[in-house]
């Protein structure tokens, strides 16, 4: 549990748009921008330094990233790097559609042994990501976790842009001369461009036995607005094997950005930071930030003479003229401070890390063309301040939650002084309240108005359009599925959905049941909505086949069976009919199957006999005048021969219907015992019979 030691609070109105970095972790030390009219800021005995950090929408910490190790909004650890080393950069941002998913973006490269020999080697930072889903009560589940987006070298420089506008997130890393610019949205990271920009020098990655984070080379931000994005270059910095120092200068790149487009380039303008010609007055761009159209820059000596180390000093600038270079200003310089990091806040203030003596350690605040002390942090080691998209920062009027039956949420943030707030939602329903919740009863496209009136009576007014996602519905998941008392476990099928969650606990598309009951499964699709379908299985109770009567002189079966009406008898997998009785059946073993009404189904066998007449009499009376045998019919293979007693062939069936009317070449033979040779189906059978008058 968090507790405090003391309280600080100083005066800053804020806009804070959408509150998702609101909270500003930094070893025992935390900056809360989540009041209106007050930053309040506490020194606490459980946060960590943040690298990098996001909040949800009620300015809740929920995912805090050092560099090495990913925590949830109660310190429980989510991963730790272990093959790599302390990630260079980093930034954390929410899934564009999705309420509950975030990336972690960051530059990292791995672990090198250190055998205590200055030695070049090639490994270096390279981009990865990971997903990460976040429930309503703060559990953490991870999706992906350090995904290496592509082989390309990247050095060290990254920063993303939100664009809600059109439903991308831009993440901008720098590469030597190019600026990679990658698209992230519903889907994920799906594709990259490349903008070739002015050749920095040439870039060595030393190992010294020193902090590999001395060779970090670069930086890179984006305005709030998303027009500029700003790279501070540093170039090589590392002792040779005779401890010599090498270095050389560095220089700030300020480009436009499309932030519709991802589309980096257009160089606004270059400018090299050079101070004369000796040694000792040479600078290096070393971090900054832009405000206002003003760059902050902080840029760091050589060493000084007699054996002192460099000095750190931090200059404005204005970007709002076209020769940058003669608005420099000097606004910060003390006697061996270091400014670790410049950051800009939710409250579009600019604050400032320095290391140095314990007394001038301090987190600071730029404004009025000076820094202000707000706290000393002599002791708390403070290495940086947390990074998040700049582009949360932005006074906003967003709309969250597009999915069919989402609670939508409102807010704005564009009218400080606001006092009215007046929003039309677009189907015919409107609200008078700063944030409030509805919820779309149709799919489509609909066109948000909100007008604002501020304290002197000043109107305004803003629109955006937006489109609700259709219902998720399943065509393979019936309201109902039957299942019979007599059949194994059944599958149903959610449908064509990307993950799921079954009251079962299973998260595979089909599962199978068995015991009846509600089924429900959460499904999400592509574009991150989220539904829930249901099925109710109903047990019936199968048919029974109570008996089978064969009539072996007429050649027909009848079968008796119960269940739920109608009931569909089907012999031997081909013949199916609504009646019970079945005629002319061939010799040999027959299936019969009952279905009832809610397809639950029993078989069961039974056999045909052959019935071999011991007589007949073809006098013409229409009784027994030919010698037949009813079973030898349908696919049936056979061969039936008839002999006199002189064993004398008198004729021969061969898979034909057996039909003898007594005659032989025409003539009728004298009434007396005959011989039958019958082979059938693989059997035999022989016997005689009688021809009477």
């Amino acid at each position: 549990m968090k507790w405090f030691f003391a309280v600080f609070v100083f005066s800053s109105f804020c806009l804070v748009s959408q509150n998702r970095g609101n909270v500003w972790s930094m070893n025992k030390l935390e900056l809360n921008f989540n009041s209106t009219t007050n930053t309040i800021l506490s020194q606490t005995t459980d946060t960590i330094s943040s690298q990098s950090a996001i909040s949800n929408t009620k300015g809740e910490l929920i995912l805090n990233y050092d560099g090495v190790t990913l925590y949830d909004n109660k310190n429980n650890v989510i991963k730790s790097n272990k093959r790599y080393g302390k990630a260079y950069n980093s930034v954390i941002f929410k899934k564009i559609g999705c309420n509950n998913k975030y990336y972690l973006f960051e530059t990292k490269a791995i672990r090198t042994p250190n055998l205590g020999v200055p030695r070049e080697i090639n490994i270096v930072p390279k981009l990865y990501y990971s997903q990460y889903e976040i429930d309503d009560d703060g559990n953490v589940t991870t999706i992906e976790e350090d995904v290496l987006y592509f082989e390309t070298s990247i050095y060290s420089g990254l920063t993303a842009y939100v664009n809600d506008e059109v439903q991308k997130v831009w993440v901008i890393v720098r590469n030597g001369i190019d600026i990679f610019t990658i698209e992230v949205n519903e889907r994920g990271p799906e594709s990259h461009r490349v903008s070739k920009l002015a050749d920095p020098k040439i870039f060595k990655y030393f190992v010294d036995g020193r902090d590999q984070m001395f060779n970090v080379f670069n930086e890179v931000k984006i305005t709030p607005e998303g027009d500029k994005i700003v790279t501070f270059i540093r170039t090589n910095n590392y002792l040779t094997l005779n401890k010599e120092f090498i270095a050389d200068n560095g220089f700030i790149q300020i480009l436009t950005f499309d932030k519709d487009t991802g589309e980096a380039g257009n160089l606004f303008t270059q400018t090299k930071i050079e101070k004369g010609d000796t040694e000792v007055n040479l600078f290096h761009p070393l971090l900054g930030e832009i405000k206002d159209n003003k760059l902050y820059v902080t840029i760091r000596t050589r060493y000084l003479p007699f054996g002192l180390p460099p000095e750190h000093l931090t200059y404005e600038y204005d970007l709002s003229v076209p020769d940058i270079k003669s608005t420099e200003n000097l606004i910060f310089k003390r006697i061996l401070a270091n400014v670790l990091d410049i950051q800009i806040g939710p409250d579009r203030e600019v604050y400032i890390i320095t290391q140095a003596q314990p007394w001038d350690t301090f987190l600071g605040k730029i404004e009025n063309g000076g820094v202000t002390e707000l706290i000393n942090t002599g002791g708390l080691n403070i290495p940086q301040l947390p990074s998040f998209p700049q582009s949360y920062f932005k006074s906003n009027f967003f709309v969250k939650n597009l999915c069919f039956g989402d609670r939508m949420e409102f807010a704005s943030d564009l009218v400080e002084n606001a006092i009215t707030y007046n929003w039309d939602f677009g189907d015919g329903n409107t609200s008078s309240v700063v944030s409030p919740l509805h919820t779309y009863l149709d799919s489509g496209d609909y066109t948000i108005q909100l007008e604002v009136e501020d304290a002197d009576n000043v109107k305004y007014y803003y629109s955006k359009d937006v489109t609700i996602k259709d219902e998720l519905v399943s065509t393979t998941l019936p309201k109902e599925v039957y299942i019979c008392s007599n059949e194994e476990p059944i599958e149903i099928d959610a449908g064509l959905f990307e993950t799921f969650l079954w009251s079962t606990g299973e998260t595979t598309r089909k599962i199978k049941v068995k015991e009846p009951g509600v089924y429900t499964v959460l499904v999400s699709n592509k574009d991150c909505c989220t539904g829930e379908l249901e099925t109710l299985l109903i047990e019936n109770q199968a048919p029974s086949i109570d008996e089978i009567a064969y009539d072996e002189l007429d050649n027909f079966a009848t079968i008796y069976a119960s269940g739920t009406e109608p009931l569909t008898y089907v012999l031997d997998d081909e013949v199916s009919q609504s009646e019970n009785i079945f005629e002319g059946l061939s010799f040999g073993n027959h299936k019969i199957e009952v279905i009832d009404a809610n397809g639950c189904r029993i078989n069961s066998n039974f056999d045909v006999k052959l019935n071999i007449p011991k007589y007949f009499s073809p006098n013409g009376d229409g009784i027994n005048d030919v010698f037949r045998i009813p079973q030898l019919r349908g696919n049936l293979d056979f061969e039936l021969q008839i002999f006199d007693r002189h064993r004398r062939l008198i004729r021969n069936y061969k898979n034909q219907e057996i039909l003898w009317d007594g005659t032989f070449s025409g003539v009728q033979l004298i009434p007396d015992d005959y011989w039958y040779f019958l082979r059938v189906n693989g059997q035999v059978f022989k016997g005689h019979f009688s021809k009477l008058n």
